[in-house]
């Protein structure tokens, strides 16, 4: 495994275990406000280098629960690109 595939593996198991830390907390609501909120601010292109396919499915769960639908096709279309990808 070289250097680069090492840290994106090392970087996705520290943030699902702070995801899944803070899933089951009151934070949880906020959180996730705040990450649909950044996604919404980037472009396309930022979201795939800065948001990797542990926090998606979440995320699009809260999207649709608030009923953003154009940030719940964004992060579909993301999804979409890592499942083509593997």
């Amino acid at each position: 495994m070289n250097r680069k595939n090492k840290y994106n593996l090392n970087r996705k198991v520290f943030l699902q275990s702070i995801f899944n830390m803070v899933k089951d907390s009151e934070f949880m609501e906020s959180v996730m406000m705040e990450l649909l909120e950044n996604y919404n601010q980037n472009t396309d292109e930022i979201n795939e280098i800065e948001y990797d396919e542990t926090l998606l499915d979440e995320m699009l769960k809260k999207a649709i629960e608030l009923e953003w639908y154009e940030l719940c096709a964004r992060i579909h279309k993301q999804l979409e690109n890592v499942t083509t990808n593997k």
